[in-house]
C-alpha cells in the first residue's frame, strides 16, 4: 500500500548536507553500542572524502564505511584510508599496522597495543618455553584445555568462560581428547 504515496528521495550523492550528519549519527550509534571506541572522530580529510565520494550503495554503504573505519583506525582521528572508499583500499597486515602505529606514537608502542596483542598479531604464544609460531588449531586446543582445567572440570562454567555453547565444549573436549585427571 505504500505505492499509493510514492516518496521521491534523491540518491545520497546528491544530498551533500546529509552526508556528514549521517556519518556523525552512525558514529554516535556505534560508539554508544561499543564504548571502547569513544573518542574516534573523522579527520578533515576523511570528511572531505565522504563529501566527494559517489556513494553507489547509498546510506547502507555509508553506515558500513563508518563502522569499518571506527574498527580499523589505529588512531582517534579516522583517516581517508580507514574509510576504504576505493577499489585499491585494503587493510594493512598487523605487522605493518604495528610499525605505522609505533611511528605515529614517536617510536613508542601506542597504549592501546599491549604485549599480548603483539604476540597474538604475530602468532606467538606467550608464556611458552619456545617462541615458536602456533597454529590456530593448537591455540584453540590450549584455550579449551586451560579453561577446562581452571574451571576444575566444570564443562558448563568453562563453556561460559570461552563464550561457546555447552555442546560445543563437549565436542571440543572429545576432539582434543581432554579428560579429567
Amino acid at each position: 500500500r505504500l505505492f499509493q504515496f510514492p516518496i521521491q528521495l534523491p540518491p545520497l550523492r546528491e544530498r551533500d548536507q546529509d552526508l556528514l550528519l549521517l556519518s556523525h549519527h552512525f558514529m554516535k550509534l556505534y560508539m554508544a553500542q561499543y564504548p571502547e571506541f569513544k573518542g574516534k572522530r573523522l579527520s578533515s580529510e576523511a570528511r572531505k572524502a565522504i563529501l566527494e565520494y559517489s556513494w553507489p550503495g547509498n546510506v547502507r554503504e555509508l553506515k558500513s564505511a563508518i563502522e569499518r573505519a571506527i574498527l580499523i583506525a589505529d588512531a582517534d582521528d579516522i583517516s581517508v584510508s580507514d574509510l576504504m572508499l576505493h577499489d585499491d583500499a585494503r587493510i594493512a597486515p598487523w605487522s605493518e599496522r604495528l610499525t605505522l602505529a609505533e611511528a605515529a606514537a614517536g617510536g613508542r608502542r601506542p597504549p592501546s597495543i599491549g604485549d599480548g596483542d603483539v604476540a597474538v598479531a604475530h602468532g606467538i604464544a606467550l608464556g611458552t618455553a619456545t617462541d615458536s609460531i602456533l597454529t590456530l588449531e593448537e591455540l584453540k586446543r590450549q584455550a579449551v584445555e586451560r579453561a577446562y582445567r581452571l574451571c576444575e572440570g566444570n564443562v558448563d562454567k568453562a563453556a561460559v568462560e570461552l563464550d561457546i555453547g555447552r555442546a560445543t565444549m563437549y565436542r571440543l573436549l572429545k576432539k582434543y581428547d581432554i579428560k579429567d585427571d
